[in-house]
């Protein structure tokens, strides 16, 4: 184990060492595969009674990666039919031998496997992305749907998960009450909050629903969710038009992505958000979000607040906040890039830079997260391609990319001490 560990510090320290303000390829695939899975020969596209094949390599696309401890959790919603498996892991380790691994069913095959003979609600059926917590869990919610043949099956309801690292097992697994959400299509990321780090039976998580415009809250102590309603969470039909990788489509997406940033002296956080089509960032207290009796009125004030808009073609899946740095990075895939913005400054046009950029290798940055060490992990997988045309196999189409935050901003306006007349939005909270 020592070994091992010594050899996945090693490969980061390498990393570091050659990561400027650019990011960094790590992995790359063609078209992903599973251990102890072949992939099938025309002769065995053979439909089970369900009409669902075990595995079709062209239909796994994966969606989200988080990073703990030298692995990286990867995610393959059941978009189409034939993935073995939604919540997958693989070691960093493996960047030495191939920089296309092989995935690992997680927690195991069998939680992840269709046709299993888990009891139907201790099945993982679909997956977007994860995330973890200081506290050595993973995160997720389960959509409960499974797509294919153009048909949307609910095999159960929409469920929050989380996974002890440490020793690979299932310590939460919380339906979501039907008056809340009844159908998961939504429910595609989330992020953990602990307002007291070492008290991790404190946690609460909020995840917000891009189709229905709210965000849930989990108490794990109260073992309790309600629902926040605003306007806020709702698309921009000014910025529903999308030109990705040469095709030309509308979006609808409302409220996508939640990061927070730093705890205040109470505990408490700012809890930045947007919805996917918008130029638009938005603000709340964690304070507002914990307290259950706030979800049930009518109008919330100016409870949730503007901060502006990002910049022209900047709509943006997924963003992470950075402790040390205290920079907020967003993955835009209008622009094929990430940007940064350092929240000790104004949320202004001049305090906003680009972290990375390229039209050819970076389509569509669907999943951004920054690692409990201080590193940025983006994925990118070319998914408006394997929508609207067809996704080259013979080429590479999904990306794994890392560098240290702190190397990430080098050389932007993101890296600068913030100024004499500068101010943390946090103030406002």
């Amino acid at each position: 184990m020592l070994s091992r560990w010594c050899f996945i510090f090693l490969t980061l320290y390498v990393m570091d060492a050659v990561l400027g303000r650019d990011l960094e390829e790590i992995f790359a695939w063609k078209q992903l595969s599973f251990e102890n899975h072949q992939t099938p020969s025309a002769s065995d596209f053979i439909f089970m009674d369900n009409g669902m094949m075990p595995f079709i390599p062209y239909n796994n696309v994966p969606m989200g990666v988080t990073h703990h401890k030298g692995r990286l959790f990867i995610t393959i919603p059941r978009r189409r039919s034939g993935v073995p498996s939604t919540l997958n892991v693989i070691s960093l380790a493996s960047a030495s031998v191939t920089k296309s691994p092989q995935l690992r069913p997680y927690p195991d095959f069998e939680r992840n496997d269709i046709n299993s003979s888990l009891p139907m609600e201790e099945r993982i059926i679909s997956v977007y992305r994860s995330k973890m917590d200081t506290c050595d869990r993973l995160w997720f919610a389960d959509t409960g749907r499974h797509e294919y043949l153009n048909t949307t099956v609910h095999t159960h309801s929409p469920t929050l998960w989380a996974i002890d690292t440490n020793t690979d097992r299932v310590v939460k697994r919380f339906p979501f009450p039907r008056e809340a959400l009844e159908q998961g299509a939504g429910t595609i990321s989330l992020v953990v909050d602990i307002p007291n780090e070492r008290d991790c039976g404190g946690a609460f998580v909020y995840i917000p629903d891009l189709v229905n415009g709210r965000i849930y809250v989990y108490s794990l102590r109260e073992n309790r969710m309600w629902t926040f309603i605003h306007n806020y969470f709702r698309m921009d039909p000014h910025h529903g038009d999308l030109t990705i990788a040469g095709h030309q489509f509308q979006w609808d997406d409302g409220i996508f992505s939640i990061a927070l940033g730093r705890r205040n002296s109470q505990g408490y956080r700012t809890a930045y958000f947007h919805p996917m089509i918008s130029l638009e960032e938005f603000a709340v207290s964690t304070a507002v979000l914990r307290n259950e009796s706030l979800a049930r009125r009518e109008y919330h004030g100016d409870d949730f607040r503007l901060l502006g808009k990002r910049g022209d073609n900047k709509q943006s899946t997924l963003h992470g906040f950075d402790e040390t740095t205290g920079v907020m990075f967003y993955a835009e895939i209008g622009r094929n890039a990430v940007g940064c913005w350092n929240t000790d400054k104004v949320f202004a046009p001049e305090n906003f830079d680009t972290v990375k950029q390229d039209k050819d290798f970076f389509i569509y940055p669907s999943d951004l997260s920054v690692d409990n060490s201080g590193r940025l992990w983006v994925l990118t997988n070319t998914m408006p391609r394997w929508l609207y045309s067809r996704l080259n196999i013979n080429k590479v189409n999904f990306r794994v990319w890392s560098a240290t935050t702190k190397k990430a901003i080098q050389g932007t306006v993101c890296e600068h001490e913030t100024s004499p007349t500068s101010f943390r939005v946090e103030q406002f909270f």
